[in-house]
C-alpha cells in the first residue's frame, strides 16, 4: 500500500529583487526572480519504509517535505498521501509564539483531530519526553531553539501518525535527546510507520533508514538502497564539500571489513560521545582466503578531511595471527580519552603483513562527533587494540 505518491510535482517561488527602487520602477512592473524548488518530482512511498533524503543545501529536501505535509502548496502536480501526517520540519513551524507549552500541545493535536479527551490521556507522555515540566507553562517565545525541538518531537511522537516527517532541525537538540529521538524512530519503525528524514549526517541516515532519496537543485538524482544512494552522493561531492567527506573502497577483498561499530564506555551504540565517555572502534572482518598476520588499522580524519590520528597492530606490536578461508575476527580499538570536540570521519583498514597491498580500506565508512572538550591539542589519545 501506498503511503505518499508524488506525480510530477513542481514547486516555484516567486522572489523580488532586492535591490533598490529606480523612478522607472514606479511604473513598470516588477521583475520577480522565479526559483525552482522541486521539478517535476515523481516518487511512491510504501507504507512502513523508512527513507533518508540528503543532498546539499538548497537541494529541494525541506521543500519536498512540506508539500508532502500539506505546509507549502505544489505548483503543478499531484500529491496523494494516505494517513494522518506529524512534521517536524522548520523550527516553531505550527507553534503560537504567545501560548504555552500545554497550550500548543493541545492546539496541535486538536489540529490532527484529536479530542480534549484524547489530549488529555496524551499529554502526560509528551511532558515526560520533552522534559520540560519546569517551563511547560511559559510562553514558547521564551523557549530556546532546543526546547522547542523537544516540544515539537515529544508531540509528534506521542500523537503516534501514520507518517513522520522529520527535518534537520534535531541537529540542534542536545546529543542526550538525540539519542532518545533515535530511539523513538526505531520504535516508529517497529510499528509499521512511514518515516521521512532529512539529515546531512550520512551515518544517522544509513542506519536509521534502508531507502534513500538524493535531491540536486529541485531534482530527485536517485531514489533506493541507502548505501548505494550515499556512495552516489558523496562521489558526486569536492572532498570536503558541505562537511561531508567522500566514501571509498578498495582492496583485493581476500579480507573484507563487514562491520564498523562505535560503542561508548556504557556499552551503547552510538555517533555521538560526550566529555565523560572513552570510545570503542569494533570492526568485524571476514576471510576469504587463508591469511597470515594481516595488519587491522583505522585512520581517523577531521571534518577538513585532514588525517587526525592513525593506529594500526604493527605500532602497537600485536601479532594477529592466521586466519582460514571463511574465518571471522574481531578487532576492537579501545581509547581511555575523547577527541577534542568536533566531527570525525573513520576509515577503517586490513593490509598484508607488510603493509605492501590492501585486502579492505573503507573510506569515511562511518562519522562521529564529540560534542565537548575532554582534552585540547593534537596529543592522540591513549588507546589499546585487542584482537
Amino acid at each position: 500500500m501506498k503511503a505518499i505518491t508524488l506525480k510530477n510535482v513542481s514547486k516555484k517561488y516567486f522572489l523580488a529583487p532586492g535591490r533598490a527602487i529606480l523612478l522607472r520602477d514606479i511604473f513598470l512592473p516588477p521583475k520577480k526572480k522565479v526559483v525552482l524548488a522541486l521539478k517535476k518530482v515523481s516518487l511512491a512511498i510504501e507504507k512502513g519504509q523508512s527513507v533518508g533524503i540528503i543532498g546539499e543545501n538548497g537541494s529541494g529536501k525541506s521543500t519536498l517535505l512540506k508539500v508532502i505535509a500539506g505546509i507549502t502548496h505544489a505548483t503543478s502536480g499531484r500529491i496523494q498521501v494516505e494517513g494522518t501526517v506529524g512534521s517536524i520540519i522548520e523550527l516553531g513551524a505550527g507553534f503560537h509564539p504567545d501560548l504555552s507549552g500545554k497550550e500548543n500541545a493541545f492546539l496541535g493535536g486538536a489540529l490532527m483531530g484529536f479530542s480534549k479527551g484524547e489530549l488529555d490521556e496524551k499529554y502526560p507522555q509528551i511532558l515526560e519526553f520533552s522534559g520540560l515540566s519546569e517551563f511547560i507553562d511559559q510562553p514558547i517565545r521564551a523557549y530556546s531553539s532546543g526546547m522547542v525541538v523537544r516540544l515539537a518531537f515529544s508531540i509528534a511522537i506521542a500523537l503516534d501518525p501514520d507518517i513522520l516527517l522529520i527535518d534537520e532541525v534535531l541537529a540542534v537538540g542536545d546529543e542526550a535527546f538525540q539519542k532518545k529521538c533515535i530511539e523513538a524512530i526505531q520504535n516508529f519503525k517497529k510499528n509499521n510507520k512511514t518515516i521521512l528524514f532529512v539529515s546531512h549526517d550520512l551515518s544517522l541516515v544509513y542506519h536509521v533508514c534502508p531507502l534513500c532519496i538524493w535531491m540536486h537543485k529541485g531534482n530527485l538524482m536517485l531514489y533506493g538502497k541507502t548505501p548505494k544512494v550515499i556512495a552516489e552522493y558523496t562521489r558526486s561531492l569536492p572532498k570536503g564539500a558541505s562537511g561531508i567527506l567522500a566514501q571509498g573502497r578498495w582492496g583485493n577483498q581476500d579480507a573484507r571489513i563487514t562491520e564498523v561499530t562505535l560503542i561508548n564506555n556504557r556499552g551503547q551504540k552510538t555517533n555521538f560521545f560526550n566529555e565523560e565517555q572513552g570510545m570503542k572502534i569494533v570492526l568485524k572482518i571476514k576471510f576469504f582466503k587463508k591469511v597470515e598476520y594481516p595488519v587491522f588499522g583505522l585512520t581517523i580524519k577531521n571534518e577538513a578531511g585532514k588525517n587526525f590520528f592513525q593506529t594500526n597492530t604493527i605500532w602497537k606490536q600485536i601479532k594477529t595471527g592466521v586466519f582460514k578461508n571463511g574465518s571471522t575476527q574481531k578487532v576492537e580499538f579501545v581509547f581511555a580519552e575523547n577527541f577534542p570536540e568536533g566531527k570525525y570521519y573513520v576509515s577503517p583498514a586490513v593490509a598484508e603483513s607488510n603493509l605492501k597491498k590492501f585486502y579492505d580500506w573503507r573510506e569515511n565508512f562511518l562519522s562521529f562527533e564529540v560534542v565537548r572538550k575532554r582534552f585540547s591539542g593534537t596529543l592522540a589519545p591513549k588507546h589499546v587494540i585487542r584482537v
